[in-house]
């Protein structure tokens, strides 16, 4: 007799759902009773014995295996306790159990690749549509698929940083929701009644993915409309606008700087954990819900258009001054006129050869190139100069 408590536990095993049967149950999920949870799969046959195989499973990996989501034989061959299986001869006169792991296995005895279950219970495990959900609650909804960079487990997530993200989603959310529907805030405090009517709840999590949904704190008005709706509307616009810099520079401009501010660094805590997420929005107003996908990579691209700024003109100036200052290193060079005003112009490579033989506190006239960028999170104006040409006087 197996004296391991582990092998006692599993000796009265109690029939959740039988998959496939023939002249008795030959693949079935069951729990001990602790309430843990095996899938059982006849295995093989020798003389009159009958080898069974009893995997471990968490609640997650049997439902995932119920609603199609994962094949039986990765069931079977990804076991949660690092691919130790349990192994069972019922028919000899002993409770012959021991530990075997899957690697030796008689892979002419396992499932082929593909071969799914049919669950009874497999709708009770899939997510409804968002659509049909936010019909039925009569509340707006945002549904957030997220896949993970730290884990290659579906179903979870760094708690940390899925907190800092969703904290981050609202704050974006209320400065759109300031934007759009009250007097837009550069700096400042939001007004309370724009942070309550931007205000998301969590109202459940999904399977086979990090699903998340949120939902507006009260019920649509009779038209199907909620306070939050623009505020989602134009968070869906701007992930799928993208990396396209004219697109995104026009609507920050409408959406005023501190939406870019906060977008940016809703993108800054999003591509560090998350490797790409589906955004879905569904309301009762809407006929079909409206769905985004951001990945990492994209998201560091709009964070540099951001940083970037829009271009609003470029001038040619010409000054004469002081040479005081030159680095060929770094490539800047600055000049002192007899006003005190100071220039420094970065040297464009093509142009190092004209600065080499300068002398510092020697008098220059040099021509330059300025370019004027508006700052998409701040709205200020920034001048970044670059030398053409510069000779002695």
């Amino acid at each position: 007799m197996n004296t391991n408590p582990f092998f006692s536990s599993i000796n009265d095993l109690t029939t959740i759902e039988v998959f496939h049967y023939f002249d008795q149950p030959l693949l079935y999920s069951a729990k001990d009773v602790l309430g843990n949870a095996y899938l059982v799969y006849f295995y093989d046959k020798k003389n009159d014995d009958y080898i069974w195989l009893i995997i471990p499973m968490s609640t997650r990996r049997l439902n995932q295996l119920c609603s199609s989501e994962i094949d039986l034989l990765s069931a079977i061959k990804n076991s949660e306790l690092r691919n130790i299986i349990y192994y069972c001869d019922t028919r000899s006169n002993q409770d012959n159990y021991k530990l075997i792991d899957v690697n030796d296995l008689d892979i002419a005895t396992l499932p082929d690749p593909g071969i799914f279950l049919h669950s009874s219970q497999a709708n009770d495990n899939k997510l409804e549509p968002a659509q049909l959900v936010a019909n039925q609650l009569n509340r707006t909804l945002l549904r957030m698929h997220l896949s993970f960079k730290s884990t290659n487990a579906t179903m979870e997530a760094p708690a940390k940083e899925l907190g800092s993200l969703l904290v981050s989603l609202q704050d974006l959310l209320n400065s759109i929701g300031q934007a759009i529907l009250h007097e837009p805030a550069e700096f400042g405090r939001i007004q309370n009644d724009v942070i309550s009517e931007s205000k998301l709840n969590f109202i459940g999590a999904g399977m086979g993915s990090i699903v998340i949904d949120l939902a507006s704190t009260s019920l649509n008005n009779l038209f199907g409309d909620s306070e939050v709706d623009p505020a989602i509307e134009k968070f869906i616009d701007l992930v799928n606008i993208g990396n396209n810099e004219d697109l995104l520079n026009g609507l920050l401009k409408i959406l005023q700087p501190r939406v870019a501010q906060d977008y940016y660094d809703f993108l800054n805590i999003f591509l560090k954990p998350v490797k790409e997420a589906t955004f879905e929005w569904a309301s009762p107003k809407l006929k079909q819900s409206r769905i985004s996908v951001l990945s990492s990579s994209t998201a560091e691209e709009i964070m540099m258009l951001i940083q970037k700024g829009e271009v609003i003109d470029n001038e040619i100036i010409e000054v004469f001054g002081e040479l005081v200052g030159a680095n060929i290193r770094t490539k800047k060079i600055e000049l002192m006129t007899s006003d005190n005003q100071k220039y420094e112009c970065k040297i464009p490579d093509e142009n190092v050869s004209q600065v080499s033989g300068s002398v510092i506190g020697g008098t220059y006239r040099i021509i330059l190139k300025r370019t004027n960028t508006k700052k998409t999170t701040t709205g200020k104006i920034d001048a970044n100069d670059v030398l053409i040409s510069i000779s002695p006087i």
